[in-house]
């Protein structure tokens, strides 16, 4: 019978075993594979806690060396079934999983045949982050989902993550890092006013250069140089200090920073000192001049597009933070559920924040001419080929339409993040946000401010739900749904540029006046 370790001491050797193996793998990823190798039970260390150190080595290793051999031993401790319902083990099978999804892809992220295998990745990053009770291990997931979203050109969702997993453990100065980087990236772009961007990014980085040491737990010695060579490339010494941005106007203003939720890329500084802060938009359209003398109509659809999504935002915000008049009265179903006209306008917003997707669903669909039914166009499906054998699914292995193709490789990065995101809302760890619309839409969701099981009676026509789990879910949905519209204002910036670049011969591109300036609004 193998001898009990009492838990302290096992997770002591655990930890410094850990650390002994990763400081050779920051100097020499192989030697710390041979050492790790060499581990045997002792008498502090058992069995099966010396597999999951070797399995960690040899991932973190093998990846550095672009070994995948190696990795695969690793991922395949992982897959074990006694382990892989822990969320330590999840995070790691993530790690695996993605370290070899990104040696086959050969420098060229988003390629469809490691869509599935990444969006797995992004499913088990996302279940270990909600599983854990640990804070290091939380944060480190939604940093590591944060990466896997920033190699696959979804930087808006990627700043999200990292902004959770900073709210998880704001020591960790990788996710601190991550922020930063992504800003320093929309600055070198030049697509956006770079004042705000610039200072948002110092406040990370000075944030990042308190947390050097726990930069060093999270990622190693890489952690660190990342973190250093931001601090040079934004000149900033010891003395630099963050600017502070404007108190928000209002709290709805507030609301929409704290939780990211303005059209604009500035959301540090939301709403501090503009009217009109929502001003993300599709500047131009480019026609041949023979072209007819209408309006195109992705004006009109974006108009729309953006309307619907700061009304949800408005539903949102008035049911979590705003006063409302409650005049209906009631019966109490002695099951801790909670009725009224907030739960059923979080409903109502949550609903309306996904329906946006399948909106920007058609828009592209018209705009980039990928045919089919216009009214029948659905977020999660219009990007790819399906197999009509199996009741119109997604075809497999995965495979763009052709028109979504041409684009793709024509350069339309932003056009991938769509298509990504539209696949993790088919299928991946996105999907809950359509499982509660469609409740929302067809049934009776039912939000519970206390669960007790075999309390309240089932049915298939009940959705019931913890009622501060599904604000998030609503506040998520709305995430998702911005993510989408500036993902899809890139798609046409990028496309109008290359259009305006390729036309021969006389071309016009179609600037319209504001519609508020002409309204006589302000």
């Amino acid at each position: 019978m193998a001898k009990q370790i009492p838990t302290k001491r096992l997770q002591a050797a655990v930890t410094a075993e850990r650390k002994r193996l990763y400081n050779i793998l920051d100097k020499d990823p192989a030697a710390a594979i041979e050492a790790a190798r060499r581990l045997r039970p002792r008498d502090d260390l058992n069995a099966v806690n010396i597999e999951r150190i070797r399995a960690m080595v040899f991932i973190e290793a093998g990846g550095k060396l672009n070994d995948a051999a190696i990795v695969t031993e690793g991922v395949d401790v992982f897959r074990s079934p006694s382990l892989v319902t822990f969320p330590d083990c999840i995070y790691n099978l993530a790690n695996g999983l993605a370290e070899l999804a990104r040696l086959q892809d050969l420098g060229k992220p988003g390629r469809l045949d490691t869509a599935d295998q990444r969006q797995k990745v992004r499913t088990l990053f996302q279940q270990a982050a909600d599983k854990s009770e640990h804070a290091s291990i939380r944060s480190s997931s939604l940093n590591n989902l944060a990466n896997q979203l920033k190699d696959s050109y979804r930087w808006i969702e990627a700043y999200d993550m990292y902004a959770a997993a900073i709210s998880a453990d704001p020591a960790n100065g990788v996710a601190l890092s991550g922020i930063a980087s992504l800003l320093r990236w929309r600055l070198k772009k030049q697509v956006d006013a770079d004042g705000p961007i610039r200072r948002a990014a110092v406040r990370y980085i000075l944030q990042a250069r308190a947390q050097l040491s726990a930069a060093h737990e999270y990622a190693g010695s890489r952690g660190v140089t990342r973190i250093e060579e931001l601090l040079k490339e934004f000149q900033l010494d010891d003395t630099a200090v963050p600017v502070k941005e404007l108190p928000p106007v209002s709290g709805y203003a507030d609301f929409v920073r704290r939780h990211r939720l303005a059209l604009c890329v500035d959301v540090e500084g939301v709403g501090a000192d503009v009217g009109r802060w929502d001003h993300l938009a599709i500047r131009s359209v480019t026609q041949p001049i023979e072209a007819a003398m209408e309006t195109p109509i992705i004006f009109s659809s974006w108009n729309v597009l953006k309307a619907d999504f700061l009304t949800a935002r408005w539903l949102a915000y008035t049911a979590l933070e705003g006063e409302l008049p409650e005049t209906g009265a009631y019966v109490d179903t002695l099951d801790y559920a909670r009725y009224g006209i907030k739960q059923s306008l979080l409903v109502m917003a949550q609903k309306a924040a996904v329906d946006v997707l399948d909106k920007v669903a058609a828009a592209a669909n018209v705009y980039l001419k990928i045919g089919g039914d216009p009214q029948a166009v659905y977020f999660g499906t219009c990007w790819h080929e399906r197999d009509k054998a199996k009741k119109g699914k997604l075809a497999t292995p995965l495979k763009w339409l052709k028109t979504v193709e041409d684009e793709i490789e024509a350069g339309n990065a932003a056009l991938i993040a769509l298509t990504e995101l539209a696949h993790d809302y088919y299928g991946g760890y996105l999907r809950s946000k359509k499982h509660a619309r469609n409740a929302g839409t067809h049934r009776f969701v039912v939000l519970h401010d206390l669960w007790v099981d075999g309390r309240a009676a089932s049915s298939p026509i009940l959705d019931r739900r913890k009622e501060n789990e599904f604000e998030q879910v609503a506040v998520e949905s709305l995430q998702v749904a911005r993510a989408a519209l500036f993902y899809f204002q890139e798609v046409v910036s990028v496309r109008e540029r290359r259009v305006r670049r390729s036309q021969k011969g006389l071309v016009a591109p179609l600037v319209l006046p504001s519609h508020h300036y002409v309204r006589g609004e302000d």
